[in-house]
């Protein structure tokens, strides 16, 4: 029952809580067809998602998450790369380090994503995505 109740908090925060930027990381509007292949985007049309939805996603989380001893929050940026894989997972606001490092673990064990476009096209885009756990 932990698990579930801390999965939902999880799943709610992070749909609620997704913070983004309107501007790519270059700080111009540019366009997905410019030469650069590897601009990371920090906002676009249609923003990358976990496949099949909150449903899925909080199946998923019950699924491979480990049960956590202590509360606490943390904030995990990534890239959600053209294909939908996840790359450059990295803790952007810190909670322990055993919150961290089990944040970055589901991260980077997650599966592919439905990627997010820029301009009608797959674009690679940073998305910010919050863990809260707490303990009971």
């Amino acid at each position: 029952m932990k698990k579930v109740f801390l999965v939902l908090l999880a799943c709610v925060i992070a749909v609620g809580i997704q913070a983004q930027n309107k501007n790519n990381s270059n700080g111009d509007k540019g366009s997905a067809n410019q030469s650069d292949p590897n601009r990371i985007y920090e906002f676009a049309e249609d923003m990358p998602e976990f496949i099949g939805g909150l449903k899925a996603y909080e199946k998923w989380l019950k699924k491979h998450g480990n049960h956590l001893d202590e509360s606490g929050r943390c904030v995990v940026q990534f890239v959600v790369e053209r294909d939908g894989s996840i790359s450059n997972a990295k803790i952007y606001k810190s909670g322990s380090p055993t919150i961290n490092a089990e944040a970055l673990r589901l991260v980077n064990a997650m599966p592919k994503w439905k990627p997010g476009k820029v301009d009608g096209k797959p674009a690679r885009i940073r998305y910010t995505l919050p863990f809260v756990y707490i303990s009971r």
